[in-house]
């Protein structure tokens, strides 16, 4: 990776999330928990990337600009951002040239490892910071969102927010004026993915099409690995799950072939559901619940083949 540095690499830890420290002289610290191959090599390139991008520095830059300018909370809102950006543009190089199930496999990871990440401050962690930034990364992950152009600019927006003057009324609301303008339009950005294009579509269901039930069953709120096939026009419905208004549900599904066709979504104890379509083989959709009730999830083929589906679906109630 054109690192010239040497590298030193510590097995020792349990439970935590790889990470890595140091800028003259990096270290990365891996778990003792079981890895496979494919799992190791990731987590290294992962943290061998941040450390190439010379992130650990930028990271250190960004917390100074936090201190110097404490009074001001839009510095510290990018700061946030900054990190979200930084570990996806990480993902995305890390993932360069992967296939499906590789990046699969990394997701997968991540989700593992997010309840397990060390409580250490001003180090490069592998699973970033909040749940939704977790949710954000795994979707970007799957559909493949190019985020290493966006660094420059929220580097920059942050210094520049920074240093806006504050010392009089009228410049303080431009200051603001400003902040909140950049700050949606970061946020607008990061939630921006492929997936806005599929479309939502509701009705009635058919009862006469064939349903069988999901092994696994799906959990008030969490995460469930998918792996099935479905064979022909037949339905794979989960359990029954009561949901608030205002839950999500997402789903992160991928079809062996990029020519299988397939649907993901909600039915609700009135027999209405809410779908969307794959497009080229691929799910990344979340759906937000309009009202409480009771909802059982599915996965439907519209091919009269069989077709393999792998990936999650994450439920946050």
């Amino acid at each position: 990776m054109g690192i010239k540095r040497i590298l030193r690499v510590f097995n020792e830890l349990r439970d935590t999330s790889p990470f890595i420290i140091g800028f003259v002289k990096p270290r990365i610290f891996l778990s003792k928990n079981s890895l496979s191959d494919l799992e190791t090599e990731l987590i290294l390139k992962h943290e061998m990337t941040h450390l190439k991008a010379k992130d650990y520095f930028y990271r250190r830059l960004m917390f100074i600009l936090c201190v110097m300018y404490w009074f001001n909370p839009a510095v510290h809102i990018f700061l946030d951002k900054f990190i979200e950006i930084n570990e996806m543009a990480c993902d995305e190089a890390t993932l360069k040239n992967c296939s499906a199930g590789e990046r699969l496999t990394y997701a997968k990871l991540l989700r593992d490892m997010a309840c397990s990440k060390p409580d250490i401050e001003n180090i490069i962690c592998l699973t970033g910071k909040t749940a939704i930034n977790l949710q954000r990364r795994i979707i970007n992950i799957m559909n493949g969102k190019k985020m290493m152009k966006k660094i420059p600019y929220i580097a920059l927006s942050t210094l520049i927010l920074g240093i806006c003057p504050v010392i009089s009324y009228a410049a303080t609301n431009g200051s603001i004026g400003m902040q909140t303008y950049v700050i949606d339009k970061l946020d607008k950005d990061i939630e921006e993915t492929p997936d806005t294009e599929l479309i939502e579509q509701q009705e009635m269901d058919n009862a006469d099409i064939t349903a069988v039930m999901l092994d696994e069953a799906v959990p008030i709120s969490g995460s469930v690995d998918i792996d099935i096939n479905v064979d022909g026009k037949i339905r794979v419905i989960t359990n029954t799950v009561d949901m608030r208004k205002g839950s999500k549900v997402t789903f992160t599904l991928y079809a062996d072939n990029g020519s299988d066709r397939f649907r993901v979504g909600l039915l609700n104890s009135k027999n209405k559901k809410v779908f969307v379509n794959s497009r080229s083989g691929e799910v990344g959709h979340t759906f937000t619940v309009n009202s409480s009730g009771e909802y059982r999830l599915f996965i439907e083929g519209l091919e009269n083949k069989n077709i393999h589906i792998t990936g999650s679906l994450y439920i946050k109630n």
